[in-house]
């Protein structure tokens, strides 16, 4: 499912063994760029994708959904 999915992050994460450490590195990257508020991923199918998503548990805000003049369609996922 994954690979039908074509799922790819498009920004960089980072590396941590801990939940500490990732703490630590978001609270850099957050004081390096000023605000980091989200990860970008590219996916074959948004509906599918969406699907997937909320399959495990998660949920799209659908009212953040945009189209750009690329016709990519971006959605955020809910924070809880």
């Amino acid at each position: 499912m994954i690979l039908l999915l074509g799922f790819e992050i498009v920004h960089p994460g980072n590396n941590t063994e801990s939940e500490q450490e990732s703490l630590t590195a978001a609270e850099m990257f957050s004081n390096i760029f000023e605000a980091i508020e989200h990860i970008a991923i590219k996916t074959n199918n948004v509906t599918r994708a969406a699907y997937y998503i909320e399959k495990k548990g998660y949920k799209l805000d659908c009212s953040t959904k945009r189209e750009n003049k690329q016709g990519r369609i971006m959605v955020y996922m809910k924070s809880e």
